[in-house]
């Protein structure tokens, strides 16, 4: 009986070694199934995020008038230089318009000081005594 009890206990034990190891592989199984539906997903993601891209970019070529198969560096280059067209513009503008205030400023400050001057004239020839014009 001895032997029979010994032979019970090692398949017992062989029994909850292999349940152990169908556990571990059923543990292992489920996260190579989680990480590869994850990578689907991020695949997925990437797809959808590059053709998003591609159609902005095919969208913003068209609104400047330029083809698709024009490389991005060309129309940037032109794009940019545009804006420093517009910006160096727009400073001229500036400048003028601050010359301009200043000369409107200057002949402000001009007639002020002559209508200064005429009525201290009219002043001085009003408490002098003797002819006046």
């Amino acid at each position: 009986m001895h032997r029979a009890g010994d032979t019970l206990l090692a398949l017992a034990s062989e029994r909850d070694a292999a349940i152990a190891e169908r556990d571990a592989l059923a543990k292992e199984r489920d996260e190579a199934d989680r990480r590869a539906g994850a990578a689907e997903r991020r695949l997925a993601d990437e797809k959808d995020t590059a053709s998003k891209r591609t159609q902005w970019l095919r969208k913003a070529k068209a609104s400047l008038g330029y083809h698709d198969n024009t490389s991005f560096d060309k129309v940037w280059k032109d794009v940019t230089d545009a804006a420093a067209e517009r910006d160096a513009a727009i400073a001229a503008r500036d400048a003028m318009a601050n010359v301009l205030h200043r000369i409107s400023l200057g002949a402000q400050n001009s007639m002020t000081q002559k209508e200064d001057l005429g009525r201290l004239a009219r002043a001085a020839l009003a408490a002098a005594p003797g002819d006046t014009p």
